[in-house]
């Protein structure tokens, strides 16, 4: 156990500096934030996953009753996995290399925005990156109800941060959206269409959670069902 205080992403880039070689020694490391509610069968499910499919980058997905970002995290119980072109912030597991290898990333002192950097980073391959809907957590707190904890305030934002980071690196603010899924039966389902169908699982999250606006995940999720019928393939990547 170790208490650092300050800012999340600073915190996590004092570890890398400071703990590297015992990073080193583990296959992957999740960095989960503190509201996400979990258990260590769960936990131990995820890493074994992320070990046998040797992803570089995953998660797990978010319960319908959680507070989300993005709808595409929401659980999909048609699926175990689903293959996506990135990986948010909230509960990121890394294999070892990998999260040593973005040291610099956590160093440039951005608070938000790095996520959707951190999976073009390098060559990545369309597998490479999954949110894991065998093993769903759930986020218990509203979408960036840490934001002056974390340094936003006095004209500084997410979307500040966010823009400041796709500018460094020349990248697009993509879209979230997942590539294919991979069925219990171990089947691969792909093309929109079927994407677009199998989505409708997450519709109930509308509703599901009492302390979050209704329309707000309405939104939340049109917004993934357009991403499906017309977002362009992956991000790109870049060194």
């Amino acid at each position: 156990m170790e208490y650092r205080p300050g800012s999340k992403v600073a915190g996590y880039a004092g570890i890398l500096a400071d703990h590297a070689d015992r990073i080193a020694t583990y296959a992957h490391v999740a960095l989960f934030d503190d509201d996400i509610e979990t258990d260590a069968p769960a936990i131990a499910a995820l890493f074994d996953i992320a070990s046998r499919n040797g992803f570089r980058i995953c998660q797990p997905s978010l319960t319908l009753d959680s507070n989300f970002s993005y709808a595409a995290f929401l659980q999909n119980r048609y699926f175990v996995l689903r293959h996506i072109n990135f990986i948010e912030m909230m509960c990121p597991i890394f294999r070892s290399d990998v999260l040593l290898s973005l040291r610099r990333l956590f160093e440039m002192g951005f608070e938000s925005g790095i996520d959707l950097a951190w999976c073009s980073l390098g060559s990545p391959a369309p597998t490479d990156h999954a949110v894991i809907d065998a093993i769903a957590v759930r986020h218990t707190r509203r979408v960036a109800g840490e934001a002056a904890r974390n340094g936003f305030h006095g004209g500084r934002s997410y979307e500040t941060d966010i823009q400041a980071v796709l500018t460094r690196f020349d990248l697009p603010w993509f879209p979230c959206r997942p590539f294919d899924g991979i069925r219990p039966s171990g089947a691969e389902v792909s093309g929109r269409m079927c994407l677009i169908f199998a989505a409708f699982a997450v519709v109930p999250a509308i509703w599901r959670c009492r302390d979050d606006d209704w329309r707000t995940r309405l939104r939340g999720v049109a917004v993934h069902f357009k991403h499906l019928a017309t977002a362009r393939g992956r991000a790109g990547s870049v060194s």
